[in-house]
């Protein structure tokens, strides 16, 4: 049973873990805390980028020989493999370690069986330690293993009394220039990004990350010099509207200032506090950076990590047919599985890059203009109808199948910006991890609600949520918040 000091030095480890949250993917965020022979901190570090030091080696070079008969607390199970790093079950072996706290098994079969080579080393190795506040910290990465889909995150943005346009359908602008911002990071976290066919009707969204200059800047100060946000960025932040003419603000401008980071995950309360190191950025295929920053506040970790591409183009999941995968010409997207790199933002020779998500529209009867400008070459398109897909009983597409063929091509971290009817419906479907809602100081008393229909007709089935982080973004509130009974799935 894991001792009061031993406690103590995982949710340090958690908190360390969160560090490299926003340039780990497609990897795990991983903390690890060494204590000495007499439970003394000697050494600490966490997993900052792919191809780097995994946590428990960056712990044990700090540790030195002082790790010798002491004890490693870590968040996930080492592993056990060799990739582009050795595994860390042998460099804990060659470290001296004693005994290792681990609070989440490896639910990745490539890397598990850590502490069945510990143990067989003689290592005395507990697992299980704080299981459910470290699996919050890590709910990016350990939701595909358990469900087989992509970690889907649901943004609005809403009046105070939950509006997201006013009666006339106006909606620009609800939130302000920081938020809408703010935005912009959340899209660079992710490696897709879903909307339905009635938001890109109604507003024809780029649906595209535009950072501010001051967001481009890698962990050595090198600023992207084209990576501020074009003059058209902020027209894209219209009311847009789903399926039914609902007006949301799906689509939001980059062109106002420099953007507060984005929030802190759920473990970062249950730990207790924030972590303020500076974020190391991870680099993507060809020698460009990928876009880093504080969150608000100067606090160095991120709920929302920015997208590898090795995530966006994972290796050994089934292609996406050619024709639903296009470009303004018509053009193939070449993004089966396996395939080419994904679009990145326009930046300066050298300087820091982003990764473009993949744009999903849901669109059940293909009903997507041609000219729609996610169409476009910024970034690869989707256009998902019920035919390709799989049809519901009432002929739209199939939520949970559509999550499905994304897992398959390697998609694992959605945000949802598709409007109150498309929310809905994968609200009814229980296919939302997470929410982060930008709320705004104002009153419309009438117009759309921020969700439609979400299959809740009485107050006991409420839809509940845990609220993992709340905080100012210029003079909106964001909440990031967990579904109450997320665990229990």
């Amino acid at each position: 049973m894991a001792s009061p000091v031993e406690l103590t030095a995982m949710r340090r480890a958690i908190e360390l873990s969160l560090n490299g949250a926003s340039t780990t993917p497609p990897n795990p965020d991983v903390g690890c805390v060494i204590l000495d022979a007499t439970g003394a901190t000697v050494g600490d570090g966490w997993h900052a980028r792919p191809g780097g030091p995994h946590a428990e080696v960056d712990a044990l070079t700090q540790a030195g020989e002082r790790a010798r008969g002491g004890t490693a607390v870590v968040t996930l199970e080492p592993c056990d493999h060799t990739g582009r790093t050795g595994p860390c079950t042998q460099a804990l072996i060659e470290a001296g370690i004693a005994r290792v706290v681990v609070a989440v098994a490896d639910p990745n079969p490539v890397a598990a069986g850590g502490a069945a080579t510990l143990r067989a080393h003689g290592v005395d190795t507990e697992l299980g330690v704080l299981a459910d506040e470290a699996a919050e910290a890590n709910a990016r990465w350990l939701t595909p293993f358990r469900t087989h889909r992509p970690f889907v995150v649901w943004k609005f943005a809403a009046t105070l009394d939950g509006r997201s346009a006013a009666a006339d359908g106006t909606s620009r602008w609800i939130t302000g220039p920081e938020a809408r911002a703010d935005v912009h990071r959340l899209r660079a976290a992710v490696d897709t990004v879903v909307v339905g066919a009635g938001t890109v009707r109604a507003d024809d969204p780029r649906l595209t990350v535009r950072l501010a200059a001051d967001d481009a800047t890698d962990a050595a100060g090198t600023t992207d010099a084209t990576g501020a946000a074009d003059a058209t960025g902020a027209a894209d932040a219209a009311g847009v509207a789903d399926a039914a003419g609902v007006a949301d603000v799906a689509d939001v401008a980059g062109a106002a200032g420099a953007a507060d980071a984005a929030g802190s995950a759920a473990a970062v309360a249950a730990a207790g506090g924030v972590v303020g190191a500076e974020r190391v950025d991870a680099t993507v295929p060809g020698g460009a950076e990928t876009v880093g920053g504080p969150m608000p506040g100067g606090a160095g970790t991120d709920a929302f990590p920015l997208a590898n591409a090795g995530a966006v183009m994972a290796d050994g999941g089934a292609a996406l047919t050619d024709a639903a995968l296009t470009n303004a010409a018509g053009a193939t997207g070449g993004a089966g599985a396996g395939g080419g790199r994904p679009a990145q933002a326009a930046v300066a020779p050298g300087g820091p890059a982003v990764v473009q998500p993949l744009r999903v529209v849901v669109d059940s009867g293909g009903t997507t203009p041609a000219s729609a400008r996610v169409r476009d070459d910024e970034a690869e398109t989707w256009i998902a109808t019920a035919e390709e897909v799989g049809a519901t009983a009432d002929g739209r597409v199939d939520l949970a199948r559509l999550l499905t063929r994304l897992y398959e091509r390697g998609q694992r971290y959605v945000l949802l910006e598709g409007g109150p009817t498309l929310a809905g419906a994968f609200w009814r479907a229980g296919l939302i991890d997470r929410v982060v809602g930008y709320v705004a100081p104002a009153l419309l008393g009438a117009g759309p609600a921020a969700l439609a229909d979400a299959g809740v007709n009485t107050i006991d089935a409420a839809i509940r949520l845990d609220v993992a982080d709340v905080r100012m973004v210029g003079p909106d509130l964001r909440i990031t918040a967990t579904p109450h009974d997320h665990r229990k799935a």
